[in-house]
Parts: structure tokens; sequence; C-alpha cells
């Protein structure tokens, strides 16, 4: 594989497009499995890398395309799904011109919910919004915004919808936000969706000024500061809050203090 890897890096560093189009020409029918391969995926990756940086707009042709497109039509899934195969289709993004890659944008929207379910989920979509467009980005973040009840509360689908908040864009924090205040008190009372909830307030902003204020109006502090996981977003507020915000959260808290002294789950916050 160190051989082919040196091979390929002389054929674009000589610009070499009909031999390129050739070797993958010969290949095509193995993508698949080279991707995934613990050395083939090597050679691949090596490729895709030499390829970026404007050298794919020099050396590509409709038949490279082609076969490109190919795999990710065919085996998107199975790409983001398998550890070698992930990188392989991440450094696809990277590498291929804006202006003709639809067609990858089309079977992201198509899996958006089951990868975002990935361990690596996170990895792919963030890699993904960065070389969209402004209308492949925000058609992707539609798709996984609307499966919020479903991404907020799984293993890995919390990360994305963090990794969602994260990038301030108003229109989908206000969805977020909004689903949040709805079912504030059950998601942090629950381990994956509470990580969400402490990412929200920490982000110093309207909405995470909003959401504290509306932990404090309804008084729901007291019933966070014993739960196993709603423990945790109450000490997230109580780092980020001042003044008389924080003096309300410690008014809601005092009753319980020497429950909380004695408490393994509420000694933090005691604290």
């Amino acid at each position: 594989n160190y051989v082919i890897q040196k091979f390929f890096e002389i054929l674009i560093y000589q610009k070499n497009s009909a031999l390129i189009t050739e070797f993958f020409i010969k290949i095509q029918s193995d993508l698949f499995k080279i991707s995934v391969n613990t050395y083939g995926t090597r050679v691949f990756q090596k490729a895709l890398e030499k390829m970026d940086n404007g050298n794919y707009v020099i050396i590509q042709t409709p038949t490279l395309d082609e076969i490109i497109k190919n795999l990710i039509e065919k085996h998107i899934f199975a790409l983001c799904f398998d550890k070698n195969g992930n990188h392989v289709f991440q450094k696809i993004i990277r590498m291929f011109p804006q202006e003709k890659n639809e067609f990858i944008y089309s079977q992201l929207n198509q899996y958006a919910i089951e990868i975002s379910k990935l361990k690596q989920g996170v990895s792919i979509l963030q890699t993904s919004l960065k070389y969209a467009n402004e209308n492949q980005k925000n058609a992707l973040l539609h798709k996984i915004i609307k499966e919020i009840d479903t991404l907020i509360n799984d293993e890995y689908g919390n990360y994305v919808i963090q990794f969602i908040v994260e990038l301030k864009e108003n229109s989908f924090n206000d969805i977020i936000y909004e689903y949040i205040a709805k079912n504030v008190l059950t998601l942090c009372q629950k381990k994956f969706s509470s990580n969400v909830i402490d990412k929200c307030i920490i982000q110093d902003d309207s909405h995470s000024f909003t959401l504290v204020k509306y932990l404090i109006d309804n008084k729901l502090i007291r019933e966070m500061i014993t739960d196993q996981y709603g423990n945790y977003v109450v000490q997230k507020a109580l780092n980020v809050t001042s003044g008389y915000p924080f003096m309300q959260i410690i008014h809601q808290i005092q009753p319980a203090l020497e429950t909380l002294k004695r408490s393994n789950i509420g000694r933090k916050i005691y604290d």
C-alpha cells in the first residue's frame, strides 16, 4: 500500500489525469472494499488528500467524477458507519468541488438522522456543514432539527444537537430552545438530554439567559437538585449566573441545604 501511495503522489504531482482516471477505472468495482480495508483506506485517503487543495479541479475527468459519485450514492451510510470509511467520506466532501457536490448533500439529507446516531456522526456533520453552501446547510439543519425529540435523548445524537446550539444560528436555536422550554424538567432528568441542557446554559447569549430564567421562574431548581442528572444542570446554572438571578437560585436551594450536605448527588451543589 505504501508503494501505491507513492505511485499516486507522483501521478498527482504530474497532473496526469489520464493515468489517474485509468487507475480509478481499474479499482472502481472494489472502491468501497478498499475504503473500509485497513490498508486500502490508506491509499484512498492519501489520494484524496493529495487531490485536495485545488488539485482535483485540475486532474478531474467526467469518468472520475462518476466513479466517486457512484461510491457515495451506493454506499454513503456504510461508509459513515465504518471506522475507516467515514474518514474517506469526509475527505471526499473536502475535496469535491462545491459547484458539483449536490449529489453528496442529497444523500446526506436522506441519511442525516441515521448518521446523527453514529459514534462518528457529529464529526461527519461538522465537516458536511463546513463545506456546504447556504441552501445545503439549511436543508441539512432542518432535517436534523425536525427529529430533535429523538436525537436529544440519543447516545450520540445529543452531541449533534449540542453542535448545532454552538453554531448560534438563531432560527434553529429558536426551535431548540422552544422545544427545551416545553420539556425542560424531563430533559434535565435524562442522561443524554441533560448534556444538551448543560451546553445551552453555558452559551452566554439571550437564549441561555431565557432558559435559566425559565428554570428560576417556574421554581424547577428544587426539583432538579437531588436528581442524578438534573443536579449537573443546577451546577451549570450556578456557574453562569450572578447577582439577582444567582440569589434566586440560592433561595430555591436553601431549604434543602442540610439534605444536600448529606447526599452524594447534592454534595457538589452544597459545596
